[in-house]
C-alpha cells in the first residue's frame, strides 16, 4: 500500500542552507508492504519496475521468490527464494548441479563474452595493460617475465603481437604472428613442470597438480592450436638461462637471412655473473659474463655439481 506518494528530499548544504548550491534528490516512495506489512522508502524507478515485473506492492525481500522467473534474478536465487551458493558466482557447485542444456547454455554464453572482452582489449593497448595489472597483482601466473618481452623485443618486427586471444580456440599465447601462424610459448620451469627438472608424480602445490597432470594439460593446449593450424614453438626458461645460442638457432627461422646472431649474453641478460661447473676438477664457481665463453672452451659447463651427504 502506497502510504505517499513520488516526491522529492530537499539536500542541504553543510552550513544547512538551500539557496545556490542546493540539489533536489531522486524521486522516491513511501510504501507498506503488502506481505509482511513493513513500511520503507524507495526510490520511484526501483519501485515501479519491481512492481511492473510482479504486479504486487512487495518489499524487496519479499518479492525476491516472485522475481526468480526473471534473467536478472535467476543466476542468484533459486525458485523459492533461497540464496544460491556463492550468490550465483561461478563456483564448481552450480556447475555441478546444472543440466546438460544448462551447461552447453552456460559454456556457450562465456564463449561468447569472453571473445568479446578479448576484441576490446586487444585493440586499446591502455585498457589490455591495465586489466592483466589488475588481474596478476598478486598472482604469478600469466605473469610477462622479462625473458618473455627479450624474446618479443628481438621478434616484434617480424609480426609478432605479445599476449594474444586466439578466437578459434579460445586460447591467449605468449606471442603470435597471424600472418605466419606461428606461436610462441615461454614455460617456466617450475610453471609448466619442466620435465628435466620435475618427475611425474612430483605434485606441484600451487598448480594444485602433479607435474605429469600439467604436461597433459599443455599438451592439449598446443593440440587445440596445431588442430587449427598454428605451428606453436616451445621455449623453456632452463633453456634459456643456459642454452640461449640453441634459441638464438630457433628463433633464426622466425628472423631475416641476413639476422646476425647476437652473443647470448648481449640480450636480457641482469645478473652479474654464471655458475658453472667442471666435472673433470670437481669444483664448482661463479664466472663473469665476460668470462663465460672462455670457460666453455676450457670444459667447463652451465650449473653445478651436487654433492649428497651420505
Amino acid at each position: 500500500m502506497i502510504i505517499k506518494g513520488p516526491h522529492n528530499n530537499i539536500r542541504y548544504t553543510r552550513l544547512g542552507k538551500t539557496n545556490g548550491s542546493c540539489k533536489l534528490a531522486s524521486p522516491i516512495i513511501e510504501v507498506k508492504c503488502d506481505k509482511c506489512n513493513k513500511v520503507f522508502i524507495e526510490r520511484c524507478d526501483v519501485f515501479d519496475k519491481r512492481k511492473k515485473h510482479i504486479n504486487k506492492e512487495y518489499c524487496g525481500q519479499c518479492a525476491i521468490p516472485l522475481l526468480c522467473s526473471y534473467a536478472g534474478y535467476r543466476g542468484t536465487h533459486n525458485e523459492d527464494g533461497t540464496v544460491k551458493l556463492n550468490k550465483g558466482n561461478f563456483s564448481t557447485e552450480r556447475v555441478k548441479a546444472m543440466t546438460e542444456e544448462e551447461y552447453s547454455h552456460f559454456c556457450e554464453t562465456r564463449k561468447i563474452g569472453s571473445r568479446a572482452f578479448h576484441d576490446k582489449i586487444n585493440s586499446d593497448p591502455v585498457l589490455k595493460e591495465a586489466h592483466y595489472k589488475k588481474v596478476f597483482k598478486n598472482s604469478k601466473i600469466g605473469y610477462v617475465s622479462k625473458a618473455q618481452k627479450d624474446i618479443y623485443e628481438i621478434l616484434k618486427d617480424d609480426g609478432f603481437e605479445l599476449e594474444q586471444y586466439i578466437k578459434e580456440v579460445g586460447i591467449t599465447v605468449d606471442m603470435v604472428n597471424f600472418k605466419t601462424k606461428t606461436v610462441i610459448e615461454y614455460n617456466g620451469d617450475f610453471w609448466h613442470a619442466n620435465p628435466r627438472l620435475y618427475q611425474p608424480d612430483d605434485y606441484m602445490e600451487v598448480l594444485k597438480m602433479t607435474a605429469k597432470e600439467k604436461w597433459t594439460k599443455d599438451r592439449k593446449r598446443r593440440f587445440a592450436l596445431r588442430n587449427c593450424g598454428f605451428e606453436v614453438m616451445v621455449i623453456w626458461e632452463n633453456e634459456w638461462k643456459n642454452d640461449r645460442e640453441r634459441v638464438f638457432k630457433k628463433l633464426k627461422v622466425l628472423k631475416d637471412d641476413n639476422w646476425i646472431i647476437p652473443k647470448w649474453h648481449e640480450i636480457g641478460e641482469v645478473v652479474k655473473s654464471k655458475k658453472m661447473k667442471n666435472i673433470k676438477l670437481d669444483k664448482n664457481k661463479y664466472v663473469p659474463l665476460k668470462e663465460v665463453d672462455k670457460y666453455l672452451k676450457d670444459g667447463w659447463e652451465y650449473g653445478h655439481i651436487s654433492r649428497k651427504i651420505s
